[in-house]
């Protein structure tokens, strides 16, 4: 029997992971032998932890076995291991360091911890911590990314290019996720430490008489009738859960008896309140903010569809989304990311589209809500909404797929099972610690790199005779930092603008540019051949390299310019 020490928040901390270990611990103290530790001075919900006999000492011998007290390799059988919960808030701050210290097993709720890096190291005023941090874990792109809080800036795109998770997951026996897709995602990270998916436990509710009830007088506290589609997005509400785009699409044609409901607490980064009175939808999108775990079913239940978007993502498995699933409710979620391994039979997918205001949340408000072109996610989103709203029942027919999805997938015995099982294997399969050094990040490409240097050299168009039919030989050399993309990519791509003018238009005009056929990196070439009748007047030939859907090269203009 494998013996764990299970570092976790537990409620009352107002965390999904920390509901999510209640529902893992119920079957997993069962199946193991399981001491589980306070988290620093984090609250315990007295329940909590009497029924789990949470261990509140602070002593500094809890050294879990997983690390100097246990040979990686050995049988794990004797040995306590570290199981630790980690996601991307402070509440796991005192969790990475320990995980750090002494290794064992991750269970990673979010790929990226750059949230949980920034409040370690920004957050107590160490820029140079987070330089540091940030340097191990992408090379040049982590100290660029250092750049904006150096000189007191704010910058957020790097939250989400950067998983900040190297230095963490190096150093442990193994690795848990929750989807295939946050696999793939670690494994492109070049992180090499073994890594097993194992489900979300997800209780199913019980779904009686007094739960009905329960919900038809939530539904007609919000003074929602029986024919009126209900859909309702939960939990915490900030940009990236794309909740503006969908009260944007309950402001679209054929939407118009379609009701929201938004339980939980509302970002102030996230003028949510604002929109809707923009849109004059007051009284079709309720806001009921943060709810007790005593409404939260009724509020469940009282909605027809669930509506879950995500851009971008930290790749965490929703656990409201599961919520809504587990009591037989549908969704609509995007078509990105972790949502993939999502059954097309049991959801509904939209495009992510984003705009302006969403990824930029300071930026000014738009001017005139109402005059805002929607977006493909916006009109999707809408369609389904529609067709649901004539037909009630297709929603409520898909949320019996969704509830028996949940307890195929996700029952929370398989899913604690499944978590010893792959524990086990990654005990046996796992290495010595260590710390390597971290490869070099791939170079920027050109998709995203402001400044492509490039030679352009050209032969056979030395006496070149008028209406000559020539082969022109061209090489085009990558002298600068980035990797260019082969043309075939589309935006970002590079490919030769060839132009050939005589002394009233461009002859080539119809022709297609030449389009790189694999990446050039630095330091390389590419070669192309032409075949081009000279005009018989006076002509002039221009060769230029582009970023498809962007800009000409840095140095502007064409490159190679001659008459001819």
């Amino acid at each position: 029997m494998l013996r764990f020490d299970y570092f976790s928040p537990l409620p009352p901390v107002r965390s999904g992971i920390s509901d999510y270990s209640v529902d893992l611990l119920s079957e997993l103290t069962n199946l193991a032998d399981v001491r589980v530790w306070r988290v620093g001075e984090q609250p315990v919900d007295a329940e909590v932890a009497s029924r789990f006999d949470v261990i509140q000492d602070r002593a500094q011998d809890v050294a879990s076995a997983a690390g100097s007290a246990h040979e990686r390799g050995g049988d794990p059988s004797g040995e306590r291991v570290a199981l630790y919960q980690v996601g991307n808030n402070p509440h796991h701050a005192e969790i990475y360091d320990r995980a750090l210290s002494d290794p064992g097993i991750v269970v990673l709720h979010d790929v990226f911890l750059h949230h949980l890096l920034t409040e370690r190291t920004l957050g107590n005023a160490s820029i140079d911590g987070y330089l540091a941090e940030a340097r191990h874990e992408a090379g040049w792109q982590g100290l660029a990314s250092g750049l904006p809080p150096r000189w007191s800036a704010y910058a957020q795109s790097h939250l989400f290019s950067i998983p900040a998770h190297r230095r963490l997951l190096e150093r442990q026996l193994g690795v848990v996720v929750h989807s295939e897709w946050a696999k793939q995602r670690i494994r492109q990270e070049g992180v090499e430490t073994p890594v097993e998916v194992v489900a979300m436990p997800m209780p199913l509710p019980t779904i009686d008489d007094v739960a009905e009830e329960s919900a038809a007088s939530y539904r007609a506290r919000l003074g929602v009738d029986d024919q009126t589609l209900l859909i309702g997005s939960f939990g915490f509400q900030t940009p990236i859960k794309r909740t503006l785009e969908v009260v944007r699409a309950l402001a679209e044609p054929g939407v118009e008896r379609v009701h929201l409901l938004v339980a939980g607490e509302v970002s102030p980064h996230l003028d949510l309140r604002g929109l809707i009175e923009s849109l004059g939808l007051s009284e079709r999108v309720h806001l009921v903010g943060y709810l007790p775990s005593d409404e939260f079913l009724s509020a469940l239940l009282a909605c027809d569809l669930g509506v879950n978007l995500r851009y971008p993502s930290a790749g965490e498995t929703s656990a409201s989304l599961l919520r809504v699933l587990a009591v037989g409710r549908s969704a609509i979620v995007s078509d990105y990311a972790q949502f993939g391994d999502l059954d097309d039979e049991v959801v509904r997918k939209v495009p992510v589209s984003p705009r302006f205001p969403e990824t930029y949340p300071h930026a000014p408000a738009l001017q005139d809500e109402r005059q805002v072109q929607s977006s493909a996610e916006i009109r999707e989103l809408a369609r389904w909404l529609a067709g649901f709203s004539d037909d009630r029942a297709k929603a409520l027919a898909l949320g019996e797929r969704a509830r028996r999805f949940v307890a195929d997938r996700h029952q929370p015995l398989s899913c604690a099972e499944h978590l010893v099982a792959a524990c086990e294997r990654l005990i046996a399969g796992a290495s010595a610690p260590g710390d390597t050094d971290v490869p070099p990040p791939r170079r920027p490409t050109s998709l995203t790199w402001g400044r492509l240097d490039a030679v352009v050299e050209v032969e056979g168009v030395d006496d070149w005779q008028p209406g000559e039919l020539r082969t022109v030989e061209v090489t085009l050399r990558n002298v600068g930092f980035a990797r260019w993309l082969r043309g075939s990519v589309g935006p970002g791509g590079v490919a030769i603008a060839v132009e050939l003018h005589d002394e009233k238009r461009d002859v080539r005009e119809s022709e297609p540019w030449l389009s790189l056929e694999r990446d050039l990196d630095p330091g390389e070439q590419a070669n192309f051949e032409l075949s081009i009748r000279r005009p018989l007047g006076r002509a002039r030939l221009a060769i230029a390299p582009h970023v498809l859907g962007g800009r000409s090269f840095a140095r502007g203009g064409p490159l190679w310019v001659r008459d001819v």
